[in-house]
């Protein structure tokens, strides 16, 4: 995390996409890259890495009690932004946050959002 977008291009051997708007932030997808996002903080000129996003498919645990047997039980959250529960890892500097819809019992997966933030 905190890498330019010129810096991950290169690591990962690959180019931006289309860019696209969510949760607030602008994520670019990276060619070869399936089902992954990139947001690079747009709030100041120095264009770092602030979060990634991984769709379901690019991740091994499907449902929430996949995720807690092996990083333990998490507090749950209700999510006002589009009917999500999300549970949250905080692993030293980053926050892992696991989304399913509150509507589906199976409680699968949709999306992980990886980010680094300051502590409040």
């Amino acid at each position: 995390m905190g890498q330019t977008k010129a810096e991950v291009t290169r690591i990962l051997n690959s180019t931006t996409g289309q860019p696209y708007y969510e949760s607030g932030g602008l994520f670019w997808i990276l060619k070869g890259l399936d089902y992954t996002s990139f947001n690079f903080d747009d709030e100041s000129n120095l264009d770092h890495l602030r979060d990634i996003y991984l769709g379901a498919k690019a991740f091994p645990m499907k449902t929430f009690k996949d995720v807690e047997r092996i990083l333990g039980k998490a507090k749950r959250y209700e999510t006002n932004y589009e009917g999500d529960t999300l549970i949250s890892y905080e692993l030293g500097n980053l926050f892992i946050e696991f989304t399913s819809d509150s509507y589906d019992e199976t409680e699968s997966i949709n999306g992980i959002m990886i980010s680094k933030r300051s502590k409040e």
